[in-house]
């Protein structure tokens, strides 16, 4: 009776497998050789647990000893041949003798390996998700559509001042209102979440001083919430705009004539001396938008949009320039420096016309070079210095110590000391074109570096020099400044790092999203839609279909976000 019962689940069931009462194999259809990819003669006689990996035998059997008559499913976990491992939803039907004694069991089994590993993967993103959310320096909240709060973060845990269990279930927007300034800030909230639109807006926690940039994300039955601390930033914006309106008093402070061109020559701005010397020299109002060339004699204006077209090549130019006004001679050293934008793209030139009378009324070089330094010194914080290049002897002034913290007995007066003190990963570079610039015979040298301080830490400096040769082009004298560059660094840096968080966050929120989508499609192939009925077959098609067209709405959210 037991082999005619076998036969007939043999014949009509896709994968059969028999064992005995301790474990032993039975009888195996091709199918489940197929599967396993071993050879009914290698299963038949072999224990169970030579293949089935989970659950573990010694249980499964102690399992299988309790059924008495009735079948059962379980999911097991074989090894096949090539050890690789399959997945099978079982049905175990126990077999009965003539006594009505189980002796034995039969397997009806169906590959689900796919939807475990579609299982196991989904698993794997839940708990990526949850760590990414869990070490997210920003503070995260979740809120269903009542405005109750669902979960938190850590670093939420610290803003809210509530545990993740004390906060789940309460009142999202009284917690908001009474912790920030941000009444104000509700209806965007109620925006976000009726019509299901992102929103973001700043808000400052009095109590704690504390600036947050909140970004807010609809995910169809709530809001997920993201607080970034950007006090620092606030307080970075201040001090660059107080060193906006502090660089425009020095502009309008300082002797020199200040102009700002732009790409086509003409006067975007300029300072109050710039205004006092066009009227002084030419008897004219100076206007914005006015051509700078009509500011000079004739036999200037070539020598003028020369070193303007200079200039425009991305390096600063400097020429002297000497008048006739009201037939006394004046002296003028022209700048042109290039200004840059945040992409590195030339915008205009700053042209600084320093009047230098004075200096010319010198007979040698020293003292004009003395004057220079002692007008420079006055006028800007910049750490000006004068490198003897016969002697290898530095002179330096006051700024230089009080930029970097140095008493002068511990500044050693030459070239290798001031090598010594670029930062390693600089050095090479700075000292190799320095060297090269005076190999080439360039009059003017610059670079950016790291300068060493008293303290060891590390100061960006923009340096900049002008190298004296005599008439047979040797290098004697090389008279520079260094600037203090180390705010605009650390500005720009964070700026730049903020920059990058915000485009992997976007990246990576969006491309999570995506694969549970991926998942259901996966899924959605694996049905067979000849099961169903004509009407489920029709919701099939339309969940596929939908599911398609959100995978490709989520992959331009992917591609939009890691090309921004």
């Amino acid at each position: 009776m037991r082999n005619a019962l076998n036969e007939v689940a043999l014949a009509q069931v896709s994968t059969i497998i028999v064992i005995d009462s301790q474990g032993f194999i039975l009888e195996a259809n091709e199918n489940f050789c197929q599967i396993s990819q071993y050879t009914a003669s290698e299963l038949i006689g072999q224990p169970i647990c030579t293949i089935q990996t989970e659950p573990q035998s010694e249980l499964f059997l102690t399992d299988l000893a309790s059924i008495s008559g009735v079948s059962c499913r379980r999911d097991i976990k074989i090894k096949a041949k090539n050890n690789s491992y399959v997945w099978l939803d079982t049905t175990i039907v126990p077999l009965p003798d003539a006594n009505s004694q189980v002796t034995s069991f039969l397997y009806n089994c169906f590959d689900i390996t796919s939807k475990k590993e579609a299982e196991a993967k989904l698993i794997r993103q839940v708990q990526k998700y949850n760590f990414m959310v869990e070490h997210n320096p920003d503070g995260y909240v979740n809120v269903n559509a009542g405005w109750q709060i669902t979960d938190c973060n850590k670093v939420m845990e610290g803003i809210i001042g509530l545990t993740r269990e004390q906060s789940i279930g309460r009142d999202f927007i009284q917690i908001f209102v009474s912790g920030t300034d941000g009444a104000d800030k509700c209806p965007n909230l109620e925006r976000a979440l009726y019509e299901q639109e992102p929103t973001s807006f700043e808000v400052f926690c009095p109590a704690r001083k504390i600036w947050f940039e909140i970004n807010v994300y609809p995910d169809g039955i709530g809001l997920a919430l993201t607080f970034r601390d950007i006090t620092q930033l606030k307080i970075n914006i201040q001090k660059i705009k107080r060193s906006e309106q502090q660089l425009r008093a020095i502009l309008q402070s300082t002797v020199s004539a200040f102009f700002f061109l732009g790409l086509d020559m003409r006067i975007i701005s300029f300072n109050e001396e710039a205004r006092q010397s066009i009227k002084r020299m030419y008897n004219k109002e100076l206007h914005e938008g006015d051509d700078i060339r009509l500011y000079s004699f004739e036999k200037d204006t070539r020598a003028i949009t020369e070193s303007f077209q200079n200039a425009l090549l991305g390096r600063p130019v400097e020429i002297e320039r000497k008048t006739q006004i009201a037939g006394k001679t004046e002296w003028y050293w022209m700048t042109y420096f290039p200004v840059f934008d945040e992409d590195q793209r030339i915008i205009g030139v700053v042209l600084n016309a320093a009047n230098i009378n004075n200096l010319k009324l010198f007979e040698t070089e020293t003292l004009q070079t003395n004057e220079r330094f002692r007008l420079a010194a006055k006028a800007t914080k910049d750490a000006i210095y004068d490198w003897n290049i016969e002697q290898n002897t530095f002179k330096r002034y006051e700024a230089f110590y009080e930029m970097f913290g140095y008493q002068p007995q511990e500044v050693e007066s030459s070239l290798s000391w001031w090598a010594q003190q670029i930062h390693p990963d600089d050095r090479v570079s700075v000292v190799n074109s320095l060297n090269q610039a005076i190999l080439d015979k360039q009059k003017h040298w610059q670079a950016e570096y790291r300068f060493k301080c008293c303290n060891n830490s590390y100061k960006f400096v923009y340096d900049r020099g002008y190298i004296v040769y005599t008439e047979t082009d040797t290098p004697t004298r090389m008279i520079g400044a260094l600037q203090d560059i180390q705010q605009v660094k650390e500005i720009e840096l964070k700026i730049t790092q903020q920059n990058e968080q915000l485009r992997e966050i976007a990246f990576s929120q969006s491309h999570e999203v995506r694969r549970p989508v991926a998942n259901i499609l996966g899924l959605l192939q694996c049905l067979n839609k000849d099961e169903f009925k004509s009407e489920n077959q029709q919701v099939l098609l339309y969940m596929e279909q939908t599911t398609k067209e959100l995978d490709q709405l989520i992959r331009k959210i992917v591609d939009k976000a890691y090309h921004t």
